[in-house]
């Protein structure tokens, strides 16, 4: 896997993390980017040696033509061009460490937003949760009303229209077959009969 693609899948991984292992990722990485400057001092403390050992090489070498100098002056240079490539190393590692830092930042600033919006959400339902209540008890009040209103409506239709009676125990309910309301399935029609004067008339 390439570094990218690393790095990619570690700032994916990064903002799943909870605010405080961003806290401990972030000292993590300050610790890590600490280690990698003292060891580009100690690399560059080296270099400077290698440098200055090189160049009392050269001296010897012009004093001395000595094929064994000319060889361990050789092998340094390459050491110093390994040297100054593990230093340019670090320094891109250092660089990459310090984007992280600002990214951590930025994840938790973002943190902080998402939880001031869900502290608003969570008063806007607790309002919500308190209209509810306010309509859900007009509503029950309302349907009450519209319940009286029927049981008055059906009173008054079971009263017979000849004599008036309207005891409920004198007037009978019964289905009315020449009120067809549904062919299919078949359903008939309601009509009520007075007790006392035998009068029918339908259930409209």
């Amino acid at each position: 896997m390439s570094n990218n693609s690393k790095d990619l899948k570690n700032s994916e991984d990064e903002k799943e993390k909870s605010p405080s292992e961003l806290e401990e990722t972030t000292e993590n990485l300050i610790e890590e980017k600490s280690d990698y400057q003292n060891k580009i001092e100690a690399l560059t403390k080296k270099i400077n040696e290698l440098k200055s050992a090189n160049k009392q090489l050269s001296k010897r070498l012009e004093e001395v033509n000595v094929n064994n100098l000319e060889n361990q002056s050789t092998n340094f240079k390459q050491k110093i061009a390994e040297l100054e490539n593990d230093k340019k190393a670090l320094l891109e590692k250092s660089k990459e460490l310090q984007a992280k830092q600002e990214y951590i930042g930025f994840l938790e600033t973002e943190i902080s937003r998402m939880e001031k919006t869900i502290d608003s959400l969570q008063t806007s339902i607790q309002d919500l949760e308190e209209e509810k209540k306010i309509v859900s008890k007009s509503f029950e009040e309302s349907k009450v009303q519209e319940i009286e209103q029927d049981r008055q409506i059906s009173e008054i239709r079971r009263a017979c229209p000849k004599c008036g009676n309207n005891s409920h125990s004198q007037i009978r309910e019964m289905i009315d077959k020449t009120n067809i309301i549904s062919a299919y399935p078949k359903i008939y029609g309601k009509k009520y009969q007075c007790g006392q004067c035998g009068t029918e008339w339908r259930k409209s």
